[in-house]
């Protein structure tokens, strides 16, 4: 028996739909066992799949700076400065920044970001390394 004014119990609230989002992700998970974005890993540590999302991310960042896109060019070397989806490599991540700053100069759809790509190469070693691996440290 319930208080006066409280909540009734659980047990004898009516069902409420699923939103179709949920009711999808369900279903999914029930036909295959893990949902569409889960990419089959139930039961993988938090850490790893946030590692193997890291290096997926640097890869498809490689393919484009290898592209000749200086945004990505930028970005793969600022996670080889930090070590973000990859071990960090001060000489290869100044590298890459340096290459964004010769291909994007001059072009104005840049420039705004040239400023902080150059702070970014001249202050690489003050960089934070991010850590991978459950939190170890990369170096």
């Amino acid at each position: 028996m319930t208080q006066p004014g409280a909540a009734p119990a659980a047990a004898s609230l009516p069902c409420q739909p699923q939103p179709p989002a949920q009711a999808h992700a369900q279903q999914q998970l029930q036909q295959h066992g893990h949902s569409k974005h889960g990419r089959g890993r139930v039961g993988t540590p938090l850490w790893q799949v946030v590692e193997e999302v890291q290096d997926e991310w640097f890869e498809e960042e490689m393919e484009e700076a290898r592209g000749g896109n200086p945004v990505s060019m930028a970005l793969v070397g600022q996670m080889l400065i930090q070590g973000y989806g990859c071990r960090r490599d001060l000489a290869a991540g100044r590298d890459w920044v340096a290459k964004a700053l010769d291909t994007a100069q001059g072009k104005s759809d840049y420039a705004h970001l040239l400023g902080g790509w150059r702070a970014l190469w001249e202050a690489a070693e003050a960089q934070p390394v991010l850590s991978r691996r459950g939190g170890r440290p990369l170096e």
